[in-house]
C-alpha cells in the first residue's frame, strides 16, 4: 500500500470534494436527473425521518445542488 502526506488543508479539500462539495449548483430549475446525478456521486441516501426543519434526506440533495422538488426524490428508482 502506497503512502502519502496530505497537509490538513488537503485531506479537507478532499473529503468535501468526495462529498460533491467541489461543484457549483446548478443554474435554474432543479430536474429529476440532477437530483438522481447527486445521489449516484454520493453513492447512498439515508432515509432519516429526524426532523426539526425537513427530515435529513431532502437536506443532503438540497445543501449539493439547491432548491428543487422534494418530489423528484419520490420518482427515482
Amino acid at each position: 500500500m502506497l503512502e502519502h502526506d496530505l497537509s490538513l488543508n488537503e485531506a479537507r479539500r478532499l473529503a468535501l470534494a468526495a462529498q460533491g462539495f467541489d461543484r457549483s449548483r446548478p443554474s435554474g430549475r432543479v430536474d429529476v436527473r440532477e437530483v438522481r446525478q447527486t445521489i449516484r456521486q454520493l453513492g447512498l441516501l439515508q432515509i432519516d425521518y429526524v426532523n426539526v426543519l425537513v427530515p435529513a434526506h431532502y437536506q443532503v440533495p438540497f445543501s449539493r445542488i439547491g432548491p428543487y422538488e422534494k418530489s423528484h426524490l419520490s420518482k427515482l428508482p
